[in-house]
């Protein structure tokens, strides 16, 4: 496995115009020798290097999941879903001033409206569930498949998505599904580079959500170290 720190190289000096000498082709051989770590274990390596051990991470975070409460269920409605499937961030702000969008709403399997809207890539959905509606980010399937899976799941990266996720909830960067795949497993092979540049330029920070007495404190240091 590359060192962590070891990719900066292969993302500002690969380039097709090497030369054919021998230095070049070794330094060519190491560059791609490098990327061809996958971003999931990419993730797991930096939090390692970081000092964080992986199993603790993740004992620690089942605590955070809840099971789907009726409440939940009974707050899984259609028009719900429908004003998020159209992308309609009007008629959701409507809906949560009614009363009808007040938590996270799941069906009976534990998918929820965080899920729905993180696997369509709808950051500024995503955003409005989080910060004013006020879901609880912590969910996750009978798969046991949290948004962060769902969000790296898109036909094309989500980068600020991934972000705003990863900023809120960290521990999810490791935490694995029925089939034993963490939510990088899901990116897609052709941006791979792009995906290792992404956690590359935020390695330092890819380690568990520090908690002090005042959350807001919490919040907003983190969101001001893990964004580039």
């Amino acid at each position: 496995m590359a060192p962590v720190g070891g990719l900066k190289r292969s993302f500002h000096q690969c380039s097709s115009s090497d030369s054919v000498s021998s230095p070049n082709r070794k330094r060519k051989q190491t560059i791609m020798k490098s990327l061809s770590i996958k971003p999931s274990d990419y993730v797991r390596a930096a939090f390692k290097a970081n000092g964080f051990a992986i199993d603790e991470i993740k004992s620690e975070a089942e605590g955070m999941f809840k099971t789907p409460t009726k409440e939940m269920i009974n707050a899984y409605k259609p028009e719900v879903l429908d004003a998020i499937r159209k992308k309609d961030l009007e008629r959701l702000r409507q809906l949560h001033r009614d009363g009808v969008l007040t938590t996270n709403g799941c069906n009976k399997y534990g998918e929820s409206i965080l899920h729905f809207a993180c696997r369509r890539g709808f950051t500024d959905i995503v955003l409005f569930l989080l910060d004013e509606v006020k879901v609880d980010v912590n969910t996750r399937d009978d798969f046991n498949r949290t948004p962060l899976h769902d969000a790296c799941w898109t036909t094309s990266p989500e980068f600020s998505l991934v972000e705003e996720l990863a900023i809120r909830a960290p521990h999810q960067l490791v935490m694995e599904d029925v089939r034993g795949f963490t939510p990088f497993d899901y990116v897609r092979e052709k941006y791979r580079g792009k995906w290792l540049r992404f956690l590359w330029e935020r390695k330092a920070n890819l380690r568990p959500l520090e908690k002090p007495n005042n959350d807001d404190i919490a919040s907003a240091s983190v969101l001001a170290s893990f964004r580039q």
